[in-house]
């Protein structure tokens, strides 16, 4: 019973992220990147699991590309 508990607390934001993206198909977004420029990107689709991460499909500068849930902002700030 407590192990069960302790996984589901575990993997709890990111179902509820599956379930109710942070960024829904059609939003515009602000790709930031620590190395890079910041770029504005498009949400092509619902999230996806890869890698052990949430991973939204995305356009950036006309290149369809899969970027992290951590990658994406609202505000450009």
């Amino acid at each position: 019973q407590w192990a069960c508990d302790k996984l589901l607390k575990a993997v709890k934001n990111p179902i509820n992220e599956l379930k109710n993206p942070k960024h829904p198909e059609g939003s515009m977004v602000w790709k930031v990147m620590y190395n890079a420029p910041k770029a504005c990107a498009l949400v092509t689709g619902p999230p996806v699991v890869q890698n052990g991460r949430i991973e939204y499909p995305c356009l950036v500068n006309g290149e369809d590309m899969m970027v992290s849930g951590e990658e994406l902002k609202k505000r450009r700030g």
